[in-house]
């Protein structure tokens, strides 16, 4: 950790150094300090005046990360460098607004290329620091982080289905996104290694999601790969079996009396060889 403070503290003095393999090398070594290590790549990178870099940092260690302790460091530092960078351009703003202003008017002798430097200097098209833009990312930032703390909550067990459900519920009112993720979960978890609650729910969810859309040619496709489903237990198996009346009824809803009767002839055979050996 010495070896740290000096390269990132002294960024600009260092040569002949790799400090960003040597930091990468502490991150997968040092697993209690990830989130400090992240934040200190980042860091040494913002000394080194690679301000963009920096910001890719803080997003890879947040993309990255596999604890929640280690994306609320990296998080929360990235947060208020954000913070700390905007209020330093509002500041050097406001400098110029107060000064330039008044040389434009009084002198004269300015050339036009400097003239409308320093005249359309504070618009945000001709910014390069652009305030409204930092603002922008700062609020979608905000925005993202219940997502990204979702994604570390999956990163550590993508098989809970709990999970799962909250992020559909993330993007409530996205009806790609919420399908988007149902997909996700279906083909990831393992019913064999699936908590939170019971990997069958994901597909009726799904099938009712399909279904308040209109679409029932997708419903009725993924209600039928759930009853498919190499289910942990029994248990699991018998209650895939009773939700099926939930596909009977969506097909009544629907007026659709032939199809529900033949689900229910379906439901009433016997099982296939396959199954019965399952089960046992």
């Amino acid at each position: 950790m010495d070896l740290l403070d000096v390269v990132v503290h002294h960024a600009d003095e260092v040569s002949g150094l790799n400090v960003d393999a040597i930091i990468r090398g502490g991150i997968r070594k040092f697993k209690e300090e990830v989130g400090m290590l992240w934040t200190s790549l980042a860091d040494y990178y913002i000394r080194k005046g690679l301000f963009e870099k920096a910001r890719e940092i803080y997003e890879e260690g947040m993309m990255k990360a596999v604890t929640v302790r280690d994306f609320s460091v990296v998080f929360d530092v990235f947060f208020q460098s954000c913070i700390a960078k905007r209020m330093e351009l509002e500041e050097d703003e406001a400098e110029v607004d107060d000064g330039d202003e008044e040389d434009v008017r009084v002198n004269t002798c300015l050339c036009l290329k400097e003239m409308q430097r320093k005249i359309l200097g504070g618009y945000w098209l001709n910014d390069e620091n652009d305030i409204d833009l930092r603002l922008a990312r700062l609020e979608e930032l905000m925005n993202r982080r219940p997502v990204l703390v979702n994604s570390v909550m999956l990163r550590q067990n993508p098989h809970n289905v709990e999970q799962w459900h909250r992020r559909v519920k993330l993007y409530e009112g996205d009806a790609e996104k919420e399908i988007q993720t149902y997909t996700e979960a279906v083909k990831t978890v393992d019913p064999m290694k699936a908590s939170g609650k019971s990997p069958h729910t994901l597909w009726i969810c799904f099938a009712k999601l399909y279904e308040s859309h209109g679409d029932m040619a997708n419903a009725r496709e993924v209600l039928d790969k759930a009853v498919q489903v190499n289910y942990k237990n029994v248990d699991h198996l018998a209650r895939v079996w009773c939700e099926w009346c939930e596909w009977v009824e969506m097909e009544l809803r629907h007026k659709n009396f032939e199809g529900a009767l033949e689900l229910m002839r379906r439901a009433t055979a016997a099982p296939s060889v396959e199954v019965r050996r399952r089960i046992r």
